[in-house]
């Protein structure tokens, strides 16, 4: 399947697999060598720490749920935080959300997927980003985008989920954005379903 473009929406039943009974968010990407050349030359890291966080919203806009690795369950396992990686070491995903639509609490009607740098770290000075969702167990990606090398911003939200009759609908969004605060974090998630 190809992965949707930045933007795209389309209803989760029809991306999913038959067989498929959750999807899962994941976030990758390899440890930064340390500045300087002697640093370099010994192969030592600096330590990143990406974090990727579902926020869940309900149908007035107010935010009921904050799933990160340290608060890694919502709604009866309805979602799943993997937990906290802060090493970024080795191939796929370093941590990952898995939700199982069909139990997720009648209260919850909107779910998004984000992610920032929680050591302070600029994008622009962390390797190979990947952001995907994909149907599990399969293990079939429905959307998969590596940020830009240049991107220097520490914040970006990458889909969201919303309630719709018969289903759920995934949106593409694929966005850096300045957030001081968590107050302005849950505002930008907010705009993206008001």
């Amino acid at each position: 399947m190809q992965p949707m473009p930045k933007g795209a929406q389309q209803m989760l039943h029809d991306l999913i697999d038959k067989t498929a009974t959750h999807i899962v968010v994941g976030l990758g990407w390899d440890p930064a060598p340390l500045p300087g050349f002697f640093a370099s030359l010994m192969g030592k890291k600096t330590n990143i720490d990406l974090n990727l966080i579902c926020l869940v919203f309900n149908k007035q806009g107010d935010m009921i749920a904050n799933i990160t690795g340290d608060d890694a369950t919502f709604g009866d396992k309805a979602i799943q935080h993997t937990g906290d990686d802060r090493l970024g070491m080795g191939t796929g995903d370093d941590e990952q959300i898995f939700v199982n639509p069909a139990l997720i609490p009648a209260e919850a009607e909107h779910l998004v997927f984000a992610m920032y740098s929680g050591a302070g770290q600029p994008f622009s000075e962390i390797r190979n980003i990947t952001c995907r969702v994909a149907s599990f167990p399969e293990d079939t990606d429905i959307l998969r985008y590596r940020i830009d090398p240049s991107d220097k911003l520490k914040t970006h939200m990458i889909a969201r989920l919303s309630r719709k009759e018969g289903g759920w609908l995934l949106h593409a969004i694929g966005e850096s954005v300045v957030a001081r605060n968590a107050n302005e974090y849950r505002e930008l998630a907010r705009r993206h379903f008001a």
